[in-house]
């Protein structure tokens, strides 16, 4: 998966020095979903939306740029980085639609009223929260939030899932949703060399990744009792072929940051 500048996806690095720790949380977001192909640049079309109510395209000037999730009827969650220094007026937000495109009656589109980078500098710190004009209308199962979760500190075997709209080849982005199933790696794996304290990493060992458009996508893992999805990270950066890691900011860093920017309206899950 790949849309955004080359040179922003890949030297992104996280200086914000906050340690990634483990919390067992007991709430549930979406419902759990797996693919059985693991690389989102070859892979799997999830052509579901129900599946993925979360999922948020991000449009600027008519050009599909970034991934992001829901959070709640007026906000979605992406990376900094797709919104430092640009102007609101030109972004559109789609949702409620496994198929990226701008066209009537294909899912909702908001425009963005206020995008809340949490850094104007972005390096270490890749996080934007994005009030919309109008909220979200979650009277069906094409959109419903996704649940933010302080988990962070897992082992190999903690399986994950990232989504998105970026690059399945080295120029060619998909109109569908793709998605893959990977695993969170410790921070002293070779292939997770440059890693900063704040970041998780994650990728399959087959080669899934996140590319060039996934920026701002969700990491996911699976909730407490195992049956539905929380969102842990946002993804920031990676190998500059998509083939060898994928850096995600830690959603726990920011939590106390989001609830104050919405007047309480994200929160992320309590640990129990």
């Amino acid at each position: 998966m790949q849309s955004l500048s080359h040179i922003l996806f890949t030297f992104f690095s996280i200086l914000f020095a906050a340690h990634c720790q483990s919390d067992e949380s007991k709430s549930a977001g979406a419902q759990m979903q797996t693919v059985d192909e693991n690389k989102i640049r070859h892979g799997k079309p999830l052509t579901s939306i129900v599946k993925y109510p979360f999922m948020a395209t991000v449009w600027q000037n008519d050009r599909k740029l970034c991934t992001a999730s829901i959070v709640s009827p007026n906000y979605i969650l992406s990376a900094g980085h797709c919104f430092v220094k640009m102007s609101e007026e030109n972004y559109i937000i789609l949702v409620g639609t496994v198929n990226a495109k701008l066209e009537k009656g294909n899912g909702q589109q908001f425009k963005v009223e206020k995008a809340h980078v949490y850094s104007e500098t972005v390096f270490g710190q890749d996080i934007a929260i994005v009030k919309l004009k109008n909220s979200i209308d979650f009277s069906d199962n094409a959109t419903q939030p996704i649940t933010l979760s302080r988990r962070s500190n897992f082992t190999k075997t903690d399986l994950a899932f990232i989504a998105g709209w970026g690059r399945i080849t080295d120029w060619s982005s998909p109109v569908t949703l793709q998605g893959a199933n990977v695993l969170i790696w410790p921070k002293d794996e070779a292939r997770c060399d440059g890693i900063m304290e704040s970041e998780v990493c994650a990728f399959g060992e087959d080669g899934a990744n996140v590319c060039f458009g996934d920026s701002g996508g969700p990491l996911l893992v699976k909730s407490y009792d195992g049956q539905r999805w929380e969102q842990i990270g946002v993804t920031s950066r990676g190998n500059f072929v998509c083939e060898s890691n994928g850096f995600f900011s830690c959603v726990y860093i920011y939590c106390e940051w989001l609830a104050k920017i919405t007047e309480g309206e994200v929160q992320c899950l309590n640990n129990e």
